[in-house]
Formats: C-alpha cells, sequence, structure tokens
C-alpha cells in the first residue's frame, strides 16, 4: 500500500517574503504548498487547479478583500476546506476590529515555524 500524500495548504498573503518563508517552514514538515499574493489569484487556484488543497491559510487584510470574504468563496468552490487565518492584529484585536467572529482561530504574527506548524496541524485534524 502506498504512503497518502501530504496535505496541500493554500498560503495567502500579499507580503512575497513573508509568504515564501511559511511555504519553506510548511514544506519542510512534510506538508505541500501553493501560494497566492491576494484573492483573485487565490480563488482561480481553488476553481481551476485540479489538485487537492487541504488547508487554506490566510491573512485577514488582503488585495482584492479580506481573508474572510476569501475563505468563503474558497468554500464554495471547495466544499470542506479547512482555513486557518493569520494576522498582525492577533485573535484578540482580530475579533474586535470584527475581521473574525469570537472563537475563530487566528494565527497571531509573527510566528515560530513550530507555531505555524503545531496551528496548521491542528486546522487540518478539525472537521471540514
Amino acid at each position: 500500500m502506498g504512503r497518502a500524500e501530504a496535505p496541500v495548504v493554500l498560503v495567502v498573503d500579499d507580503e512575497a517574503d513573508l509568504r515564501e518563508a511559511i511555504c519553506r517552514m510548511l514544506d519542510r514538515s512534510g506538508l505541500r504548498t501553493l501560494a497566492a499574493g491576494a484573492v483573485a489569484p487565490a480563488l482561480a487556484l481553488c476553481r481551476d487547479d485540479p489538485g487537492p488543497v487541504d488547508l487554506l491559510l490566510t491573512d485577514l487584510e488582503l488585495p482584492g478583500g479580506s481573508g474572510a470574504e476569501l475563505a468563503a468563496a474558497a468554500g464554495r468552490a471547495r466544499p470542506g476546506l479547512r482555513v486557518l487565518y493569520m494576522s498582525g492584529y492577533g485573535p484578540v484585536e482580530a475579533v474586535r476590529r470584527g475581521l473574525v467572529p469570537a472563537g475563530v482561530p487566528v494565527l497571531a504574527k509573527p510566528f515560530t515555524s513550530a507555531e505555524l506548524v503545531r496551528a496548521a496541524g491542528a486546522a487540518l485534524r478539525r472537521p471540514g
């Protein structure tokens, strides 16, 4: 029996250096990554790429819309898609600003590789 394919994480952040660093951290942990810098290309990947996308890791504020808007549209294109938000605001401030509802996981920037991998793993284990 063959080994299962590693989960695929779509990383969406408008800061290219940060996006690339996040992809490297996730790749080193054994996950596979796709990347986009704004809402439109991320949605195009969700709609048009025939391969799997298991987790959307998105910044809350993006060119072309919000991370929450992206997650809703991506979820329509890929039912069951899991979502993990990241933000420089942190979870409490993100809720206070109305970017996410209370209780929604938000990974606070800056984060370590271990924090990222732990949060992505937890998100992938949540029911889709």
